[in-house]
């Protein structure tokens, strides 16, 4: 009905009703993906990296749902969209590695099991602690410049300014990134960066004055530094 508003008529504003979306309904679609999931790769960090499309180090509801459809799953909008509200664990518009394996797949953190599908054996399991290859070969300085420009990558496509994203890093609230702080950073956007390589660009870039903690100054320094070389 109209409403009138200083003599004059005020025409009704259009709403648009959305689909009764329950979460019982977003909860079978998830276990269908996960289904899917399990069935296609033999581990969860393959899995990832190969719907994150544009290697952000986050998926989109494009790419899930490219994924999806790629396992014959069908979903409509409205559907997928509710499925990434629930999975979007820190509520930033984005579903990370971390929210992808505890939203999605419900893998917790603390167990961090990765359950293999019917054919998968023991041995494809990977936790989030093996999302590089295990190395004792130093990195070269080449491999150090091209782990910089992916920490790089995978922060600027997920934080808009750096103040955020050294907030979300670190984690203990010291207002210092520590160096487990920053190898849970590198996995959670499932960089394929071997643990030991990780600490040696956290002593070797970061940590300028070797403290043993990067600061502020030192990590917004790094990040917006061109020559990422030793």
């Amino acid at each position: 009905m109209a409403s009138q508003h200083n003599g004059l008529v005020k025409p009704k504003k259009q709403t648009f009703s959305r689909p009764n979306l329950t979460a019982a309904g977003t909860e079978a679609l998830r276990k269908k993906f996960e289904t899917g999931v399990n069935k296609k790769y033999k581990d969860l960090t393959k899995a990832f990296q190969r719907m994150d499309n544009d290697r952000s180090g986050t998926m989109s509801n494009e790419e899930v749902m490219k994924a999806m459809l790629s396992m014959q799953l069908h979903c409509d909008e409205d559907e997928l969209e509710e499925l990434m509200r629930s999975c979007d664990l820190n509520g930033d518009g984005h579903v990370d590695f971390n929210e992808f394996k505890q939203g999605i797949m419900k893998i917790s953190h603390e167990h961090g099991a990765w359950h293999p599908g019917i054919n998968q054996p023991l041995k494809a399991m990977v936790l989030k602690h093996d999302l590089g290859a295990h190395t004792d070969d130093a990195a070269t300085a080449k491999e150090v410049q091209t782990y910089m420009k992916q920490i790089k990558g995978a922060v600027d496509a997920k934080y808009n300014a750096l103040r955020k994203a050294f907030m979300a890093i670190d984690s203990d609230r010291s207002n210092y990134l520590s160096r487990a702080e920053i190898v849970d950073a590198v996995q959670h956007f499932a960089l394929p960066i071997p643990e030991a390589h990780i600490n040696e660009v956290f002593e070797n870039v970061f940590d300028v004055n070797g403290d043993g903690q990067i600061s502020y100054t030192e990590f917004c320094d790094k990040m917006k530094d061109c020559d990422f070389g030793i």
